[in-house]
C-alpha cells in the first residue's frame, strides 16, 4: 500500500442560473468521478427538464470534493470540457467550463467574448443536454 487514495463513485447535479430556475431531469444527473490521490476525474451529462425565466450566469453544482485553494492569481482554475446539446440559441464561440478555487461547483463560459461571456442560462432550454468531462485538483 503506497497510501495513495483510489475511490469511484457518482454524484448528483443540479443547474443553477443567475436569475430564474433551471430544473434537471432526475434520470439525467447522476455524474461519475474517479479520485487518485488529489486529482478528481468527473464526467456525465445532465439533461433540462423545465426551465422559467432563466438568464445571467449558469453553473452545475454538487462535485465530490471542494477543488484546491491553490496559490497564485490563476493557478486554481481546473478548465473542463463542455458540449452544449439542444440550446434555444446558438452559442457562437463555444462553451467553457472552469472550476474555481474551493469550489464544488462548476461555471460556464462562451468562449472567446469581449465581456465576460457568463449569459449562458439564456441559452438554456427545456430538453437541453449538457456534457462534462475533466480533471480537477483537490
Amino acid at each position: 500500500d503506497d497510501g495513495l487514495v483510489y475511490e469511484e463513485g457518482t454524484f448528483d447535479v443540479a443547474i443553477a442560473s443567475g436569475s430564474g430556475t433551471i430544473t434537471v431531469d432526475s434520470s439525467y444527473n447522476l455524474f461519475n468521478y474517479i479520485r487518485i490521490g488529489n486529482l478528481v476525474k468527473i464526467n456525465g451529462r445532465c439533461r433540462v427538464s423545465a426551465i422559467s425565466s432563466n438568464s445571467g450566469e449558469l453553473t452545475i453544482t454538487g462535485l465530490p470534493y471542494a477543488s484546491s485553494a491553490g496559490s497564485g492569481e490563476d493557478s486554481y482554475w481546473n478548465p473542463i470540457t463542455v458540449y452544449l446539446r439542444g440550446a434555444s440559441s446558438s452559442v457562437d464561440n463555444g462553451v467553457v467550463g472552469a472550476i474555481g478555487q474551493s469550489s464544488t461547483t462548476i461555471e460556464f463560459f462562451e468562449n472567446s467574448t469581449v465581456g465576460t461571456g457568463n449569459d449562458l442560462a439564456d441559452h438554456i432550454d427545456t430538453g437541453s443536454f449538457i456534457m462534462i468531462g475533466g480533471t480537477y485538483t483537490i
